[in-house]
C-alpha cells in the first residue's frame, strides 16, 4: 500500500486546481464544493469554498474533512487486521483495502458542519476482502485411440 500511495504522490491532486479532472476534488479555478455527509448523494446546504482566493479562505477550508463513508477506525482497519489474521492460506486483497483507505471511492470531502460524527454502521464488502482463489485446472484424461 505505501507504494502504491508513493506513487500517487499521497492523492496530492485531489487538492490540485491543475490536475487532471478526474483526479481533483475541485474545479480548474479552485473552488471546492461539499459532497455531503456520508449518508447522503450531496450537500443539501451547498457548502463551497475558494481557499486559492484568500488567506481567509484557506484557515477555513483547513476545518473541511475527508470523511471515511466505510470508517476507518471502527471497520476499515479492525477488518484488515482480522483478515490478516485469519488468512489461512488466503490473499488479502490489499487493493481493496487501499481504496478504502485512501481513495474518493470511499472519501467525501465535507464541511465541518455536514461531517456527522455518528457511527455509521457499515460495513466491509466480505466478498473483496480476499483475492478470489484460483481454482486448480483439472487434466482431462487422455483419450483412447481407436
Amino acid at each position: 500500500m505505501a507504494q502504491k500511495l508513493r506513487a500517487a504522490q499521497y492523492n496530492g491532486s485531489y487538492f490540485d486546481r491543475g490536475a487532471k479532472a478526474s483526479g481533483r476534488l475541485c474545479t480548474p479555478e479552485g473552488w471546492f464544493s461539499c459532497q455531503g455527509p456520508f449518508d447522503m448523494a450531496d450537500c443539501a446546504s451547498r457548502h463551497s469554498i475558494n481557499p486559492y482566493g484568500s488567506r481567509e479562505s484557506r484557515v477555513l477550508f483547513s476545518t473541511w474533512n475527508l470523511d471515511h463513508i466505510i470508517e476507518k477506525k471502527r471497520t476499515v482497519i479492525p477488518a484488515l487486521a482480522e483478515a490478516v489474521g485469519a488468512q489461512a492460506g488466503r490473499q488479502v486483497d490489499w487493493e481493496y483495502f487501499y481504496s478504502l483507505l485512501f481513495t474518493c471511492e470511499n472519501l467525501k470531502l465535507v464541511h465541518i458542519a455536514c461531517h456527522k460524527k455518528t457511527t455509521h454502521r457499515l460495513s466491509c464488502d466480505p466478498r473483496r476482502i480476499y483475492r478470489p482463489q484460483a481454482k486448480p485446472t483439472r487434466r482431462r484424461a487422455a483419450r483412447k485411440r481407436p
